[in-house]
């Protein structure tokens, strides 16, 4: 009977610990399962909170682009205070926040200022190929929306916009008349296409105030034009170009400084580039412009022996040379586009 019973408690002392043990395990993957359950919650709660935070950043862009536009719809030249304003004017949507953590906004619009602080445009041509007004002048304002949406969880997304307006002038092109037309002086306008002067000093219908105009801020550039000028060459343009100034001034009708020569230079090359629109393309030798170019040898311009000029080397006088005793052999090479043209 001792041996039985001895038996009886052995075997039930192993099955208690084999309870135990099976209990145990059982309870850790009890709480591992509570554990993935919670986790799943929370990650599903997160990507809930994120999508919430993306809709309401999606909702606050087309709002404040929808905004602009109604805005331009009735004001094509809004002031800087009326744009300002439409970034005041968040989208209300429970459980977004349109500001960071020191409350500054987070909706916010960006553009080019002027010194007034509203809105200014450059001038530019219409590049686009799919536009029907390609190659036109237009008064380009880009816009740079920003909207940064957040949930009280933490959540944050940041979306960024980039727009832009487009004011075509009416009129591309402009006619300055000083002699046979005139009109009564009214406020100051801005002119968006090109001025062109009908002063013609080679067929004596008048000779154009450089002085005037330049003062006035209009971009002035050089041309020759064989029908109305005796020759093609621009440096035959910029020697008649200062021969009509100096006798301008010496006739007492402007008494504006002389150009440098550097000045009639420039009003040759870059500044003509500028008036057409094309100051970014041609007009200079710069990094990212197209190498329109021609090569000069100055020596070709020397003045004559005994003259007793300075020829040094110094900038003016060599440009001086260039201008006032221009040569047809002095152009050695001409580059379009990087291209040699032959000669």
């Amino acid at each position: 009977m001792k041996a039985a019973n001895s038996i009886l408690r052995k075997q039930s002392g192993i099955a208690l610990l084999t309870t135990l043990l099976l209990l145990m395990l059982l309870s850790g993957m009890l709480v591992g399962f509570m554990l993935l359950v919670t986790s799943g919650q929370r990650m599903s709660g997160m990507d809930s909170d994120y999508n919430r935070a993306f809709y309401g950043g999606e909702a606050g862009m087309e709002k404040i682009t929808a905004d602009l536009a109604t805005l331009f719809g009735s004001n094509y030249a809004p002031t800087g205070k009326q744009v300002d304003n439409i970034a005041t004017k968040t989208p209300v949507i429970p459980g977004i926040q349109y500001f960071d953590q020191s409350n500054k906004s987070t909706y916010l619009i960006g553009y080019p200022k002027d010194g007034n602080g509203n809105p200014v445009a450059s001038y530019n041509p219409i590049t686009s190929g799919s536009s029907p007004y390609q190659g036109m002048s237009a008064l380009e304002t880009p816009y740079t929306l920003m909207v940064t949406s957040r949930t009280p969880q933490g959540s944050e997304v940041k979306l960024t916009r980039t727009t832009q307006t487009v004011g075509i002038p009416l009129f591309q092109f402009g006619m300055f008349s000083q002699t046979d037309l005139s009109f009564f002086p009214g406020p100051n306008f801005d002119f968006g296409g090109r001025v062109h002067s009908n002063g013609n000093l080679f067929l004596a219908s008048g000779a154009m105030p450089l002085a005037r105009y330049l003062a006035a801020g209009i971009r002035v550039g050089l041309g020759s034009d064989v029908a109305a000028g005796p020759d093609a060459p621009l440096f035959s343009v910029m020697r008649a170009g200062a021969y009509t100034q100096n006798a301008l001034r010496a006739a007492g009708l402007t008494d504006a400084p002389s150009l440098a020569p550097a000045d009639w230079l420039r009003l040759g090359t870059l500044s003509g580039a500028e008036a057409l629109g094309l100051g970014d393309r041609i007009g200079s030798v710069e990094v990212g412009k197209e190498a329109d170019l021609i090569a000069v040898d100055p020596s070709l311009t020397l003045p004559l022996e005994g003259v007793g000029a300075r020829d040094d080397g110094h900038i003016d006088e060599m440009l001086s040379r260039l201008i006032f005793r221009a040569h047809p052999a002095m152009v050695r090479g001409a580059w379009v586009r990087g291209r040699l043209l032959p000669a």
